[in-house]
């Protein structure tokens, strides 16, 4: 189990007193790891700015270049498979980026544009979807019919919904 927020607008997984933040501008403190959405940001300490893999406080990491300078991530957290991106979202995922990705059950996306988006919520198939920032009107309408109210923290539980998809749009 493990919860996801947002901090200074990038998401962060919490889990057994360690930080995870994805997409951080900052540098990483004590005890923290950020994970850098260029290629080549953040240069010091816990930060992660290339792909490859990592291992952190026992979570699995995965960078991804989704090209030539972005980074997608892929966290394998307390028996669950967490991917991270945001824009700009590749036109579609490669069938070498979906391999290399896996099985995903929580997507975390962050994209100004809804039909690419949909796009790579399609070819990944997550049982869990979670929008950041006020979410994208338009990508919403596209996954549900009832808009669900943002909220501040979204706890990710060991067990997946077994049907369907839950969408969840998270906000500061």
């Amino acid at each position: 189990m493990f919860t996801l927020k947002l901090q200074d607008k990038s998401p962060v997984c919490e889990l057994d007193g360690t930080t995870i933040s994805v997409f951080s501008e900052k540098t990483a403190k004590e005890g923290e790891t950020h994970l850098a959405h260029t290629v080549g940001d953040l240069q010091a300490g816990g930060n992660l700015n290339w792909p490859g893999e990592y291992d952190r406080a026992g979570t699995s990491i995965r960078g991804l270049s989704a090209d030539d300078t972005t980074i997608m991530w892929r966290l394998d957290i307390d028996n669950a498979k967490c991917a991270f991106m945001k824009t700009p979202l590749a036109d579609a995922l490669s069938d070498h980026h979906l391999e290399r990705l896996g099985e995903i059950d929580v997507l975390v996306i962050e994209s100004d544009d809804a039909k690419k988006a949909e796009k790579t919520i399609e070819a990944l198939d997550p049982r869990i979807i979670v929008v950041i920032g006020n979410g994208n009107a338009e990508l919403l309408k596209a996954l549900t019919n009832t808009v669900p109210e943002a909220v501040k923290s979204y706890t990710v539980k060991s067990s997946m919904p077994a049907e369907g998809r839950e969408i969840v749009i998270l906000t500061s």
